[in-house]
């Protein structure tokens, strides 16, 4: 499942546009876009990398479970690979969730499997387009 968010060069907040305008969204250099894949499918996958420029090794990153953590720079954009920690009192249980990020100069990809706290702002979407608004690297900080 794909989550859009744009903030516009004009001070617009979108949430949510539609798909068929993301590549033109992408073109115009004072847009900021992050696009959170949760789950995402194979086409969802391969429509950000026509979009975004992105090489098939950070698809295939993004489409891998279970990948180290690391740090890569490529041409136009940085992939972030990390792992958080969730515990669960009532059986012991621990559980890793792997978030993959894809930095660049005007849009951030993040993608994980399932809901993801740390993800979405608690306060709405527009939120999300708030942060957007300074940067993506600031999104990303928040």
């Amino acid at each position: 499942m794909l989550h859009i968010r744009v903030h516009t060069d004009k001070g617009e907040r979108l949430v949510d546009p539609p798909l068929a305008r993301l590549e033109d969204l992408h073109r115009v250099a004072g847009n900021n876009i992050w696009v959170d894949l949760d789950s995402a499918t194979q086409e969802e996958l391969h429509l950000a990398a026509h979009v975004f420029g992105l090489m098939d090794l950070t698809v295939e990153d993004l489409s891998q479970d279970a990948q180290r953590a690391k740090l890569e720079a490529f041409d136009g954009y940085n992939v972030l690979i990390m792992h958080g920690m969730v515990f669960y009192p009532e059986d012991l249980h621990v559980e890793a969730p792997e978030l993959d990020i894809v930095l660049g100069k005007n849009f951030l990809i993040t993608s994980h499997r399932g809901m993801l706290n740390v993800v979405q702002d608690p306060q709405g979407p527009d939120r999300d387009c708030i942060h957007l608004a300074k940067s993506p690297t600031f999104a990303l900080y928040r």
